[in-house]
């Protein structure tokens, strides 16, 4: 491995890690409502394959936003009342969601429109200005996590002739072939694309329709949960996908479940400040490795922050009954969307096997 190829490798993580501990400081610091979500926010920027956020791109993506947060919003107070018709609407923006391309919808801006179509639909339908107060808190986290990237890609710029590595979730589809899909062989065919979304929207919108049903308002977490997991998951990789998935899953809720406890013993700023960091210190580099469990991590993360995110803003004294709570939500959403996706999955990863295995032939 070259100098210069070394050199961009250590640089991709440490601008990583410079926004990820400024998000970590204003979501603990100010908390405003969802603010745990920038983090969240930043670890998926920053993964994004290319050579990063810069500012035409960063402006794209918060327009996108607001016209994500004004669709969910719309959708809730038209078609909410009318419960067929809101759940059909709803479905086929997810599944069309799910099936648009990188290069039209970014993954950040699929993460916020899927919430503003789940989880925005589930508050009004009780509180329309509890719904209203978090899409504040969406577009809110969003602009801070954009801004932060933009700020930590602009100190610390990579070359533009730079060689990125092929593999790790922050660079494993080519900046040359990201804008054509027809060129690039890797891409899964447009079958199997569509049949993954479809899968991914069977998923949420059984999710949403059950959560709807039964007025599950305190299951917000497991929704908002189901799109982040469902986001994560690899047609290409099949069930290993699935496996890293929940391996993420339980490796996050074991470090939340270490790092709770250790703010319980001391419920400080500076220490959950502390804390966090250390953890994106510790995970972040192994996120942009080239070992194959790689892709754990970024998952791994989401569950750490979301957990202690959750839990801890506002910072309160009693929070072990609402930290349990979020663990058995979030360990929910995990099995859940696993074990969906090994189910809805499976012809698509076998399909894929044998044309892997007749290229090769």
């Amino acid at each position: 491995m070259s100098t210069e190829r070394v050199r961009i490798d250590r640089r991709k993580p440490l601008r990583a890690s410079l926004a990820l501990i400024a998000a970590i400081m204003l979501a603990y610091g100010v908390g405003w409502p969802l603010s745990y979500l920038t983090p969240i926010l930043v670890v998926q920027l920053v993964s994004a394959p290319g050579p990063g956020l810069n500012i035409p791109s960063g402006i794209k993506i918060v327009l996108l936003m607001i016209i994500s947060v004004a669709i969910g919003l719309t959708l809730s107070m038209l078609t909410l009342q009318y419960p067929a018709v809101f759940l059909a609407l709803a479905a086929l923006l997810i599944f069309h969601t799910y099936a648009a391309p990188a290069s039209a919808l970014p993954l950040v801006v699929k993460m916020l429109l899927l919430i503003c179509l789940t989880l925005l639909p589930l508050l009004w339908s009780t509180s329309p200005g509890l719904a209203l107060l978090v899409a504040q808190g969406l577009l809110q986290s969003a602009l801070v996590a954009v801004c932060l990237v933009l700020f930590s890609n602009g100190l610390i710029v990579l070359p533009v002739t730079a060689t990125v590595p092929r593999s790790g979730p922050a660079a494993r589809v080519p900046e040359k072939t990201q804008s054509s899909e027809i060129s690039n062989p890797n891409t899964p065919p447009r079958d199997q694309r569509t049949h993954d979304a479809f899968a991914r929207s069977v998923i949420l919108s059984l999710m949403l329709f059950l959560c709807l049903r039964f007025e599950l308002i305190g299951a917000s977490l497991a929704l908002l949960f189901t799109v982040v997991l469902s986001l994560q998951h690899d047609a290409d990789m099949g069930r290993r996908s699935t496996l890293g998935l929940l391996l993420g899953n339980a490796g996050g809720w074991l470090i939340a479940t270490l790092v709770f406890f250790l703010l319980v013993a001391a419920p400080t700023f500076p220490l959950v400040v502390a804390w966090l960091t250390l953890v994106a210190l510790l995970l972040l580099p192994k996120m942009f490795s080239t070992h194959p469990s790689a892709p754990i991590y970024k998952p791994m993360l989401n569950t750490v922050f979301a957990l202690i995110g959750a839990t801890t803003i506002p910072l309160q004294t009693e929070v072990t009954l609402a930290f349990i709570d979020r663990v058995l939500q979030i360990g929910f959403a995990g099995i859940y969307v696993s074990a969906m996706l090994a189910l809805l999955t499976r012809p698509a990863d076998a399909s894929t096997c044998s044309a892997s295995a007749s290229r090769n032939a």
